[in-house]
């Protein structure tokens, strides 16, 4: 019977732990992105495409963010529970070795996928708020009253 490897302890439980962390702060980088910027100061491009690709890049954030974290607090729990497996068949052992490392993978690809939305939610929106300058900067067109006729 082929055995799968499991990390230290300490290890895992520290990098499921830094997962976590980072989850936490993308979500409330995602949150505060949401509401600062389209809820209480609507912020968006007169182009819709632009307005709901940067939306859909912060709730898949949001999104990874929350997943990320679930999973790793799955997964820590798994480690907490294979440190004492008295009761546990050697089989339920390996399935519960082998669903940690193939699920780490998993989790450390969705912090990272959320990480990436998000800065490029922040590269669309700081297009956004730099058309919306440039439209700030034309000169308006003002009434020209030397050319209206008087009857």
């Amino acid at each position: 019977m082929q055995t799968i490897p499991v990390f230290k302890r300490g290890v895992s439980m520290l990098k499921f732990t830094i997962i976590i962390v980072l989850g936490i702060i993308l979500t409330v980088l995602s949150a505060i992105f949401v509401i600062k910027n389209f809820l209480v100061d609507y912020k968006g491009s007169e182009s819709g495409f632009k307005n709901v690709c940067d939306i859909l890049l912060v709730v898949v954030s949001l999104f990874c963010s929350l997943v990320s974290i679930w999973g790793s607090f799955n997964l820590r729990e798994i480690l907490l529970r294979l440190e004492n497996p008295s009761g546990m068949s050697e089989q339920m052992i390996q399935m519960f070795k082998k669903t940690v490392v193939e699920q780490t993978l998993g989790i450390i690809i969705t912090i990272v996928v959320g990480y990436v939305c998000y800065i490029l939610a922040y590269l669309i929106f700081k297009t956004i708020e730099k058309e919306i300058q440039q439209e700030l900067d034309k000169p308006k067109k003002k009434w020209d009253w030397s050319k209206i006729q008087k009857k």
